[in-house]
């Protein structure tokens, strides 16, 4: 994804305490999201995964078809940033 399709809503600045790799290992960790974000999400389905990210269908609570997502992980690990985007469902293209 080009930089020049997306638009900057926010910028969020914090101190981790983890180092860079460790972080990453989270962020390409789609299975952790129902258990970590157990109020947000009953379900969580690997569709495709490829060097630059993965693309997973997240259901909802309280749960149904009706609740699916498509959600795809852009990640650029040389310039250190990733973007999610919602690509189908609640939200589809933010």
């Amino acid at each position: 994804m080009s930089s020049s399709a997306l638009s900057t809503a926010a910028t969020y600045k914090r101190l981790v305490q983890a180092s860079v790799a460790r972080i990453w290992e989270n962020v390409f960790d789609w299975q952790h999201l129902p258990s970590l974000h157990d109020t947000s999400f009953a379900a969580c389905e690997l569709v495709g995964m490829d060097a630059a990210g993965w693309r997973v269908a997240l259901t909802s609570q309280p749960g149904g078809e009706r609740r699916r997502q498509i959600v795809k992980l852009h990640a650029n690990r040389a310039e250190h940033r990733y973007v999610v985007v919602t690509e189908e469902g609640a939200g589809a293209g933010s």
